[in-house]
């Protein structure tokens, strides 16, 4: 791995939007994940610049959003322990 990437945990919905960005799409969120579970949970895999889940105009989560991290890199981290991630006890 690159430095200042970590593995060692758990992807579904989580696929690469570009990975010279870093930037991935996490699919399946539930209605309470917001941008410091993505953090929380993505955050072991390397320095977060962006995140955000996406929301309607009520302001309800769509279940979706998308995560960014600092080194490109980091994503291979992400992709690297397997098909599933769970972030606030929900498969993503």
């Amino acid at each position: 791995l690159a430095q200042g990437c970590y593995s060692d945990s758990v992807k579904q919905s989580v696929i690469i939007m570009s990975p010279t960005a870093g930037k991935i799409f996490v699919g399946g969120l539930s209605k309470e994940s917001g941008k410091d579970s993505l953090d929380a949970y993505f955050g072991q895999y390397g320095n977060i610049v962006d995140s955000v889940v996406m929301r309607d105009g009520g302001g309800t989560s769509r279940g979706f959003g998308f995560v960014t991290f600092e080194d490109p890199s980091c994503v291979d981290a992400v992709f690297e322990v397997g098909v599933r991630h769970e972030v606030d006890g929900k498969s993503v």
